[in-house]
């Protein structure tokens, strides 16, 4: 069961994941117009439930995600959204990528 779970993860990307919180929160809040007109469907108010826990494990991965990603522990202090993080997380990607190989000649 983990390894099939760990097979799709290098296909899986933060953009991904940033598109699926917009879509649950747009959802959540399609829910919640509905129940200010009907606010005694229960079947609403569950539906709003499964959404609520649906968006907060989305955040909590999109939140792992930025941790993993910057290795600081900048999160627990709620900096993951100013634009000095943001930068520290380019420069690492930057960083992290192969720009050239050379051989043993230097060529």
């Amino acid at each position: 069961m983990f390894k099939e779970a760990l097979k799709g993860w290098p296909r899986f990307s933060s953009t991904d994941l940033q598109n699926q919180v917009v879509a649950a929160k747009a959802n959540l809040e399609d829910i919640q117009l509905l129940m200010q007109k009907r606010p005694f469907d229960s079947h609403l108010s569950n539906l709003e439930r499964s959404r609520k826990t649906e968006l907060c494990d989305l955040m909590l991965m999109e939140e792992y995600d930025l941790m993993q990603r910057t290795n600081t522990d900048w999160l627990s202090f709620g900096d993951k959204g100013n634009a000095f993080f943001h930068n520290v997380v380019k420069e690492k990607k930057t960083r992290n990528n192969i720009w050239s190989i050379l051989d043993i000649q230097g060529n």
